[in-house]
């Protein structure tokens, strides 16, 4: 494929060969030619925060329940790795400081698309203080699914970019595009008119998943600035990066 300046976001770091959300799927994606690294955040029962996708851990842990029902300790006991295979057992959940410590110590400028999971402004506050304490505002993205998270971090943060996403047949939902630097489209809705509705109004788009080099390919050719994958490895090959 042609060379592109396209952007690639690394989707929980190389999930295709490493456990999602695992610091090891973080190093090795921090060592890549990518220019962001997306991750999720939950905060925990009490209240800390911890990087991982979905509100339940029983899909890449050998534990049951809510993430928000555990506690940071609890949740430490639980393998977030073999599931995915056995040379990656006794992975452990990370919190939001070591991910984004393990990111910056292979590259220290690299972008962070940090998404604040299940509409959660308690979390949303917690994840911007951090960031504003830790002097990361900008090289940081906050995402949301969610417009009330979206829409109290704009109010909170005027200087906060924001990252929204787009999964429905309708277009811009809640009208979220007021409140947003660039969106996620789900790749079965990024056709060339929803990515020239939001460049319009000069928003960035961004399509996601993207992992096979046809798609990626189409990805191009409908005007996308940016692609989200799980093989952030094999976009820099295809891309000559």
């Amino acid at each position: 494929m042609e060379k592109n300046t396209i952007g690639i976001n690394a989707h929980r770091g190389i999930p295709a060969i490493y456990p999602e959300n695992s610091l090891i799927s973080f190093e090795q994606a921090a060592k890549l030619p990518v220019d962001a690294i997306e991750f999720d955040v939950h905060l925990t029962w009490d209240k800390e925060m911890v990087v991982t996708h979905d509100d339940q851990i029983n899909r890449c842990s050998n534990g049951r329940g809510l993430v928000r029902d555990f506690t940071l300790e609890e949740l430490r006991q639980f393998d977030f790795g073999a599931w995915k295979s056995p040379e990656f057992a006794e992975t452990r959940i990370p919190t939001l400081a070591e991910t984004i410590e393990t990111i910056h110590a292979v590259t220290p400028r690299m972008r962070l698309l940090i998404e604040i999971k299940e509409g959660d402004i308690e979390c949303a506050a917690a994840v911007l203080k951090f960031v504003q304490d830790r002097g990361l505002l900008e090289q940081s993205m906050l995402s949301s699914f969610h417009y009330n998270v979206l829409k109290f971090l704009r109010q909170t943060e005027p200087a906060v970019k924001l990252h929204g996403n787009d999964a429905t047949a309708e277009g811009d939902p809640d009208g979220v595009s007021a409140l947003i630097d660039s969106i996620g489209i789900q790749a079965g809705f990024a056709t060339p008119e929803r990515i020239n509705y939001y460049k319009g109004k000069g928003i960035k788009v961004d399509s996601w998943v993207i992992n096979d080099e046809e798609a990626l390919k189409q990805a191009i050719a409908n005007g996308t600035e940016s692609v989200t994958t799980n093989v952030p490895d094999l976009l820099c090959r295809w891309l000559g990066r």
